[in-house]
This record gives structure tokens, sequence and C-alpha cells, in this order.
């Protein structure tokens, strides 16, 4: 028999442990055997089994027999007691996948180009071909937009304006420019009129305007219209045409501007009572003002206004006003939430537009049905907007706020599409018994898990109206026993109160009377779960009332509160809850009650845990140091570290961290949306079996917010783990970098297995080589000894520099080597920080290896006036081998060994990211030749030594060098090394690359159940298939289709002592054949006394035909029949298909009489 004997020691927190072994445990081997490659975890459990030591998490194995081992310490790095204990390895090939994005109809799920604005779409208008709109608020980024009218699902950005700038709610155009109208939103008394020029999107600067500079934004150079006063900010703008005049409405105020529209100069200031809506019509202006009355003013040659002319009727709100030909058009909010229009000549009430009273009225939504009125989530504010805009065929585009969406009508009012998003969703539930229901925020949605993401969600209600305005939003959305549907809804009234409601279709939200709910959530059966702690025990009791019946009004009755599961918590036991909220009362398959924390409390603890009869099974995801600054976890950790906290108090300065657990089946997944993690975000979802063991993670980190990167999100405080036959879905909401629901696919969990492992003499090889890293303390700065020598024996920071030595800040876990981080900035002078390779002569080869992190590293300079080295020295301190990374002379940068680019990348975010991470690195000597690797595929071989007079063959130290020429390089250097190993050995064996190639394969087949896949190895090994998507399966090298659609197909290679592993992918499309017909022309069907007729029959695809006759007196010669009696003739025609096509047959019947 024989063992793939698996190198897992202290550098990888791997330790393992036997299977019912009694007595003191030292360090023990097992062995498990899986029967494909896999992703696993491993844990050792006690006889009542309950997780002790989680022994590694998320690590991949090849197919085959493991051995590895257990060093018979607990997870709290004490002894473990006598027990009889066994081991059990989880193993899975679970596939994550980002489905794309619900509730929002851009052309693409990701990029800058989607629809994705922070606050609703408030106001719009037409010049050129496209559709300018502006959206409120936007954080990080503009709220300044455009789509071409020939292509709406594609957004553009007049100008990029990084950071947070105007908060624009108002917008007018002349056809040469746009102006946008509002404030600052972090000081909101600074409003203000910028514009940009149509012809090139730049932004115009007004001769009379002056600079300002947003709180958290750009500096606009000459805007118009600027106050600094209270209440100060725009309720509407119009501009001319053809004449000079800006208008800007401050209803607060009580007055609107008249402005020179290219000086920016202010012309008039004008008083009225609460002026709002206004638009020009040559030289008149419309102006609403006192509520709903809207007149028509002449505007006189000096800016100001004459007496109206007209006044309009019949109007509750109006919001915004547009002109297309002789129609004035309004949008009225209010209790009318339609479009009026009235002619422009004489006042006269045209033709109205939308169902009286909108979804204020009912929550079913109809594309004629609106609400222009935003209402906060979380707060009572309730702000009417509406904006509509004509194109030049009468067609219009028509804000409707509250549905998130503009609508698009023809001339004669007719629907055309939209425009769907929405927003900031903070929100969001799924029905847990009816899971086509969605509730993002008010909105409801029917949702199709099986259509791809964009077409998935039909919007059916919206809620916002129809519940009282002193309630928030209602979460756990739930149909109950008697066929309808309820929630809760927290109450601001009296305190934060929590009330259970129904979801009534014809009315809208339903007070059921149960009210004061005292704690947390609805399940599934109706019953009500929360928990209570007592601070002073320190003990969890989960709490639940059951529900019972309902009343006549069908509402729910309850029993009293129960008493459920409780347990004393010791110090590092998880506390359940999380500062957004949390699920109480999540239970496993196996009956574990599930306990999360997801605070940034800094305490040493875990954060997941499964509660039996008053113990804790399992606890797990482990917290990083409170100094960890390094990647986001792979294994399921939870990171406490990369945020920022006061000094003293260690208190984070802001920042949530983890969000909700989820439980479906034997599945836990728990969110960690991360806000401000490493003064950015995260959007990531650990997943684990019901035994404590971790499967897997999904989700992003989140690095800038200008574009929409796929699976990034914001904020997504409530995401909804959903099952759907045989795989789950995770829907989440957004603030707001996609401004919709998201939705993932965890599919081929029937793959999870969890095996109890067998105890083994076996014993495990260690890993290659010597550990550089081994021995150094976490949380301290590097000291001379274990080999380091640094030459500044202290860490310092001063105005005129600083160095630091750091240990353990990027790296976390008891039962593994630190990282070291080197940071660096002078004015002038170098430092050295280095370790003894060892004494070593006459090598053939070696090898040192690990990973490397250039986060906050400036490149080197490329004329080498700063910057910093790694270097391998020999016994005489001459460099063997060189590695640095250097900014290009012309854009970009460059990583570099021994004088050769190894790898050249642009400077963008996609590199900032990269960068901030750790990459695979290694420096290598075979018989002369130097190879120096970065990254998993950048390498480059030379025999040309760094210095020409060094002996490879001699290693002797491993030396990081940091140095400044001139003041002008005061720039801040860094690395940081992981993992870092160096190995000799008599002969490095150097792995051969392989390459996989599929040949007469074909890329698309048409209605083939099956298809060979013939791919072959250049080492001529053999090769292992594998459906990596799609609906097809693999037997041998035959691809077998389930049904049509794309199959992704993977070969695999495994290799050996002597040749590196090859993966190579093939995409197979199975589609239907083409449909041919067969037509008969010029052929009777009945003849008289007739001996014989010609058969004309023709096939669409125009190949030929052969013809047979089914029944009757007749036969054929060719195309023609003879008849030998009377009577009818049945003749069948034939094309018999091709590869491409299908066959097909046709008949005639032909009768001779």
């Amino acid at each position: 028999m024989s063992f793939t004997k698996v190198i897992l020691l202290l550098t990888l927190s791997l330790f393992f442990s036997p299977i019912l072994l009694k007595g003191q445990i030292n360090e023990t081997s097992f062995e498990f055997s899986l029967k494909e490659s896999s992703q696993t975890s491993a844990g050792v459990y006690t006889s009542d089994t309950t997780l002790i030591r989680t022994l590694w998490s998320g690590i991949n194995f090849s197919s085959g027999k493991h051995v590895a081992k257990w060093d018979g310490l607990s997870d709290d790095g004490s002894q473990a007691p006598k027990d009889n204990y066994h081991v059990k390895v989880l193993s899975h090939n679970v596939k994550y996948e980002w489905q794309g994005i619900l509730a929002n109809s851009s052309l693409n799920a990701t990029g800058n180009d989607m629809h994705k604005p922070w606050d609703p779409i408030f106001g719009i208008r037409i010049t050129g071909g496209k559709a300018y709109y502006c959206s409120g608020y936007g954080e990080g980024r503009g709220a300044q937009f455009y789509f071409n009218l020939s292509q709406p699902q594609i957004r553009y950005s007049p100008h990029e304006l990084y950071g947070t700038n105007q908060n624009t709610e108002f917008l007018a155009t002349d056809g040469s420019h746009v102006y946008w109208a509002g404030f600052d939103p972090f000081e909101n008394t600074k409003s203000f009129v910028y514009a940009t020029k149509v012809s090139d999107n730049s932004i115009v600067k007004f001769p009379n305007g002056v600079s300002l500079k947003m709180s958290h934004g750009i500096t606009y150079q000459g805007v118009t219209d600027y106050i600094d006063q209270a209440d100060s900010r725009p309720s509407g703008i119009a501009v001319q045409t053809t004449g000079d005049y800006l208008f800007v409405s401050h209803a607060y105020l009580g007055y609107i501007k008249v402005i020179n529209k290219t000086t920016g100069q202010v012309i008039k200031t004008l008083p009225f009572v609460k002026p709002t809506a206004l638009v020009v019509e040559g030289n008149y202006l419309w102006l609403c003002s006192e509520g709903n009355k809207v007149k028509k003013y002449p505007v006189n040659s000096d800016g100001s206004l004459g007496n109206p002319t007209i006044s309009l009727p019949g109007l509750v709100n109006p919001l915004d006003m547009n002109i297309h030909g002789s129609l004035l058009a309004v949008v009225d909010g209010g209790t009318s939430q339609q479009v009026k229009t009235f002619n422009i000549a004489t006042g006269t009430a045209d033709w109205v537009h939308g169902q009286l009273g909108g979804n204020q009225n009912s929550p079913l939504v109809a594309n004629d049905k609106f609400l222009f009125k935003k209402t906060n989530e979380f707060g009572p504010e309730s702000l009417e907007y509406g904006s509509i805009a004509f194109e030049d065929d009468g067609s219009f585009w028509l804000c409707d706020i509250g549905n998130y969406r503009i609508q698009h009508f023809d001339s004669n009012r007719n629907f055309i599409e939209n425009v769907s998003y929405l927003g900031r969703t903070y929100s969001v539930y799924v029905d847990k018994n009816d899971k086509k229901k969605l509730l993002a925020g008010f909105l409801e949605f029917e949702v199709s898990y099986d259509a791809p993401a964009r077409d998935a969600a039909v919007l059916k209600y919206n809620w916002q109206e129809n519940g009282d305005a002193n309630y928030e939003n209602v979460k756990d959305i739930t149909t109950l026993s008697n066929g309808r549907t309820y929630g809760i809804r927290t109450s601001r009234k009296n305190g934060y109160n929590e009330h259970i409601v129904e979801f009534v279709k014809e009315k809208g939200i339903r007070e059921t009377g149960v009210l004061n709910v005292p704690f947390g959530r609805l399940y599934p059966n109706g019953s009500l779960r929360g928990m209570s702690f007592n601070e002073q025990t320190k003990t969890q009791t989960w709490l639940s009332k059951s529900l019972l019946s309902f009343d006549g009004n069908n509402n729910p009755i309850y029993s009293d509160l129960l008493n459920g599961e409780s347990v004393i918590l010791a110090d590092k036991d998880p506390q359940h809850g999380s500062p957004t909220g949390s699920l109480t009362g999540e239970v496993t398959s196996s009956g574990l009650l599930i306990s999360f924390e997801g605070s940034l409390d800094k305490k040493d603890k875990f954060r997941l845990g499964g509660i039996k009869r008053g113990k804790f099974k399992f606890r797990t995801a482990r917290t990083t140091a409170i100094g960890y600054k390094g990647d986001f976890p792979t294994d399921g950790a939870f990171d406490i570290g990369n945020y920022q906290r006061d000094p003293v108090t260690e208190v984070p300065y802001a920042g949530y961290a983890g969000n909700l657990a989820m439980v479906s089946d034997s599945n836990i997944v728990f969110g960690y949306h991360g806000e401000f993690w490493k003064q950015s975000q995260t959007n990531k979802y650990n997943h684990f079996h019901e035994s404590g063991l971790f499967i897997g993670q999904l989700g992003e980190v989140r690095f800038g917010v200008a574009t929409a990167p796929a699976g990034v999100a914001g904020n997504a405080f409530t995401p909804n783990l959903v099952k759907v036959n045989n795989d789950l879905y995770l829907l989440h909401g957004d603030e707001s970098v996609h401004a919709g629901v998201h939705k993932w696919r965890i599919s081929d969990l029937s793959t999870v297995q969890v095996q109890i492992a067998t105890p083994t003499q076996e014993k495990v090889t260690g890993l290659e080589g010597v550990d550089l890293l081994e021995g150094l303390v976490r949380g301290q700065s590097l000291q001379n000894g274990l080999g380091w020598e640094r030459d500044l024996s202290a860490d310092y920071s001063t105005s005129d520099g600083r160095f630091g030595a750091r240990i353990g800040d990027m790296s976390y876990g008891n039962y593994k080597s630190p990282d070291l981080s080197l940071t660096y900035a002078q004015k002038s002078g170098s430092v050295t920080v280095s370790r003894n390779l060892g004494d070593n002569k006459d090598l053939t080869a070696w090898k040192l290896f690990g990973k490397v992190n250039y986060g906050g590293n400036e490149p080197n300079e490329s004329l080498g006036n700063g910057g910093s080295f790694v270097d391998v020295l020999d016994q005489n301190s001459k460099i063997i081998a060189r590695f640095y990374m250097e900014r290009d002379k012309l854009s970009g940068f460059n990583f570099i060994g021994n004088g050769q680019i190894i790898a050249k990348y642009p400077e963008n975010e996609a590199f900032g990211a990269m960068n901030s991470q750790n990459q695979p690195f290694e420096i290598s000597a075979l018989d002369g030749t130097i190879t120096i690797k970065y990254t998993n595929d950048k390498s480059v071989s030379t025999k040309v030594l760094a210095d020409p007079n060094a002996d490879w063959k001699s290693p002797s130290k491993l030396k990081f060098h940091f140095f400044t020429k001139v003041s002008w390089q005061y720039y801040s250097r860094a690395i940081d090394i992981h993992e870092m190993r160096f190995a000799k050995t008599e002969k490095a064996v150097i792995k051969t690359p392989q390459t996989l190639a599929f040949s007469e394969t074909p890329s698309t087949v048409y209605a083939s159940p099956n298809v060979p896949i013939n791919a072959t190895a250049s080492s001529g090994l053999p090769v292992t298939l594998k459906v990596i998507s799609g609906p097809g399966s693999i037997a041998g090298n035959t691809l077998s289709f389930g049904e049509f659609g794309k199959v992704t197909v993977q070969a695999s290679q495994a290799g050996n002592t002597l040749l590196e592993a090859a993966n190579a992918t093939i995409e197979i499309v199975n589609t239907p054949k083409a449909v041919q017909t067969i037509e008969f022309s010029n052929t009777p069907t009945k003849v008289y006394a007739t001996p014989a007729v010609t058969i004309t029959a023709l096939a669409s695809s125009g190949l030929p035909l052969s013809l047979q006759v089914l029944s009757g007196s007749g036969s054929l010669d060719g195309n023609t029949l003879s008849f030998s009696g009377y009577g009818i003739v049945k003749v069948q025609a034939t094309q018999t298909g091709t590869d491409t096509l299908a066959a097909v047959s046709d008949t005639i019947e032909i009768t001779n009489s």
C-alpha cells in the first residue's frame, strides 16, 4: 500500500490526532483517503463529539491516501486531557458562484456603466440624444450621470469625480450646458450650482463664480449660486435656451435667484413664498410657489418677472415641470401621484397619466402607478420628488422614485421600457416559506432562481406607503400556515418596539395587534425567537413564543414566553449578537443551536459556536490578533485587526464586522460585511459544517467604489440563505456598489463528506528546508538572534524618518510561525535586516521560498536614488540574487530579478489590490542557473549573477536593504514576508512544465447526447476529466449532456516528481439542430385517369430529398409517380439531416380518379 505523506507542520497550523486514543496524548499520526482532489478541513473530537482542536481549514489535497498528525494540544494550546479522541476530516468540491444582480435592469452586472445610484434618481433632462439625471447623494463618487436614448441600460458619467461631491437633486439644460443644483452633503448649509458642457462633459468655470472645496471631495472652480446658510438647498432650477438667464429656486429661503448663465453673476433675487418647481418657455417662466400654485410669468430683459398671465388649476403638490410642443407637463405629488398636462397658451387641462393616488392607495405595482416619494428605511423622513423629460418624438421618461425606476412611455402614454435599480438597500428578506417572495426595503419582488439574474426579479408590490410612518422597514417576511404573510416591524413610538404586521395585498401593511414583541425574529413555523443575557452570571438563554393559532381577524395568537437552551459563557465563547442585528434561533439538522458574535470586540475568542444541552459542541472562527493587518482570512478566522482603533482604549473608531449566522440543514454561513476594514469594505461569507469544520468562503473584498466588480458590495447587513432543490442561494443587499440584490449560488453540496480518520504508524515528513521565521514572537519588534540581525537596534519614528521591523502584524494563528513586516522612510541613508542561511558550501542546488507582500510600498526609483532590495548573499557578502519592485520609466511597475523583468503591471486598482496581498516568491539555484519567481506564473531564469564575482554554491544570508540617496525620495518602503524557508539538497528537483491539449474535440455540437473528449498531456501521462460547470457529466472520456447548454470541462494531469501538474479547460456548447421544412410545389393533389405525375419536393435547406410510396397503388421512379390503379397514393419526402440540421419528413396524398 502506498501513501501520500502530507507535509503539514506548524507553519501551516496543521496538527492532527488519532482515532479512539486513550490517556495522555502526544504526537500521533492518522490517515484519510480522498476519492478525488478536494478541499479539506479537519478537527479533533472528544468521545462525546465535542470539537477541541481545529487542525486545519480549507486546505486542498489530491486524491488518494494521506498521512497527517496531531501534536496532542487543544485549541487553547494546553495538553489535551485523557479521553477517547477521534479525528474528523471534511472534504468537498462545493462551488460558489456569483450570478449577478437582481432588481437592476442595467445591461451589465459589473463595471462603471451600471445604473447604481445611492439615492433614487430625482431629476432627468434630455438633450442631444442623451438623458441626463441626478441622484442625490453619491458616497465616494458622483451623483450626476446620463444614458444614450438609443441604449438606456448603459450609464455614463459626464465627469469622473472622486470623493463625495455635490448632492444633486435638480438639473436643467439649454442644449449647450447641463446645470446641476445641490449642496455639500457633509456641510449641507453650502448650496451651489455648477455646469458641465454637453460637447465634452468638462466642468464649466463661471467667471463670476467662486471656488468651493467639498468636505470629502474635489474643489469646484467657479460655481454659481453659492449660499452658505441653513435651509439653502435648491428646490428647482430652469434655464433659458436662447436667453441669458438661469433660475434657481430656494423654497426655505423664500426666493428665486436670476443668474447670468454664462458668467454666473447673480442678476436678481426675487421673493416668493416657498418657490419650488420651475421651467422656461421662451421668454416666460413657469413657477410653482405657495405649495401648489403654478403660474406663468413673462421674463423681462433685466431678469425681473412681470405679472403672471396664466394660473393653473387642480394641482396638489407640483414637483417638476417640463414642456413639449404646446403642452406643459406637471409631475403632481401629494394625493395625486400623476402627470398632468396643460396647454401653454391657455392653461387648459389636457391629458392626465397615472392612477390617482398611485401606490399611496394600494401596494400593487403597475406601469402607470407611481410613487413620487422617498422614505427612509430607518427613519420617518419622507420627501417628494419626481421628474419628467420628453424626447423629440413626444415619448417621455418619468422618474418614479418610490418604485426606483425611470418609466419610458410613448407619445400615447403606452409603456415602452424602464430603467430600474434599487439604490442603497440595507434590509433584504426572503419569505421563509415562499422563497419566490423577496422584500428589498419596501419593494416586494417575485424571484425566479433559475432565470438569469437580470431577469429573475419582477416588482410586484410597494409597501412603503401602506404602514405607519412611525415604523421602520419590515423584516422576516413569512407566509404562515393560514396562507397569509406576516413580518416584524419596529416602531419608534415610546422607544423601539417590534410589532407583528400583515401584508395585505389589497390595502397594505396591517397591524395585527401583537405588540411589543420583546425580542427578535419570526421563524417558518410562526414562532418568535430571541435571547437574553445575564451579565453577572454570563448566562446566555434562548427564548421563544410558539404560534398557537389565529383569531377571527387572522391575528396570530402566541404562547407565553418559553425558556430554551441556556449556556454559561467561558472566556473565549462566542456571545451571540451583532451590531447590525442577529438571527436568534438558528438550529442545524442535528439540533445544534448556533451562537455567533459579530462585533469588533478586541478579545481573543471564538466567534461561532454550536450548543446542545447547555454545552458548546464546537467553537470555531477564532479571532485574529487585534494588531493583525494582513489579508482577509481565507480559512474562516474572524478578522478584528484591520480597523483603526483608539490607541488607549483599543475601541474601533468606526466599523462593523459580522452580521448574521444563517443555517440550512447542516450548513452554517455567517456574513462579514466589514465596514471600514482596511478603510474600505468586505463582502465575505464563511461556510461551515455543523461539525464545526470549515467548508469554504465566498464573497469579495472591496477596493475602490467607482467600478462595480463582481461580488463586491457595501454594508450587506441582512443576507439570506435560501434552499432551492439541492442548492443554496445567498441573497443580500448593497450600499450601493451595484444598486440591487446580489445572487450567489452554492452548489455541489452533495460532495461534502465527513470521514473518521484512522490511526497509523506512518510518519509525516516535515516541510522542506528550514523555517527562517521560527521562534519569532508575535506582537514584538525583531531583535538580534535566532539567525536574524538588524543594523538599527530599535524601531523608531520621528519627523525625519522611521523604521520598523514588526513580527506577526500580517498573520495569525497560534500554531504557525509569524510574518515579519519591514517598513522604512528616511531622507537619506540606509537600513538592512538579514537572516543567516547557514554554513553552505559547494551546493549543487538550493531554494529560498515563501510569500512576500508589497502593500504600502513605494517602488524603487528607476535611476536608483531610493528603494529596497531583497538579496541573497554568498559567504563573502557578494550578491548572488537580487529582487525588487521598480517604477517603470514610462508607466506602471516592474518586478525585477538579477536585472531582468519578471513581471510588468499597469498602475491601476487591480494591481493595487494584488500588490497588497501575499504573493508566492522563490529564488532557486540549480547547476549555476538562478531562477526567480514572483506570483504563481511569473519567473526568469538566468546564469547572470547580481554580482559576477559571487559564488552561487555558497548562499549564506538573506538580506533586506532599504536606502535613500536623495531627499526627494523620502517615500515609504515596505515589505512583508510569510512562511519563508531555505532548503538545500544534493540535487534540487526542478519540475518540468507540461501542457494539455484538446484534439478533435468540437466546441459546438448539435442535439448530441454525448461527445468524446480527447485530451492529451505533452508528457504522455494519463489525463483526468471533470465537469466544472454546465449540464453535463463525464464517464471516462465521454461527456454526456443532461440538457442543451454550455458545459465547461477541465482536463488535469497531476504531475509527478519530475513534472509539474497541469490543467486546461474547454467549453462545449450543445445546441438544438436547426429546423428545416419540406414544401411540395407544383404537385397536384388530385388527377383524373392520369398514368403518371411528377412530384416536386424541396427542402428549405436546399439539400436533396428521397421519395417513398407509403400506401396506395403507385410506384416511384426518381420523382415520377406512376399509378397502377385508382385511389389515393401517399408519398413521403425525407431529408435525412446533417450534423447541424435536424432530419425532416413530410407527406403528400395524391388522388387518381
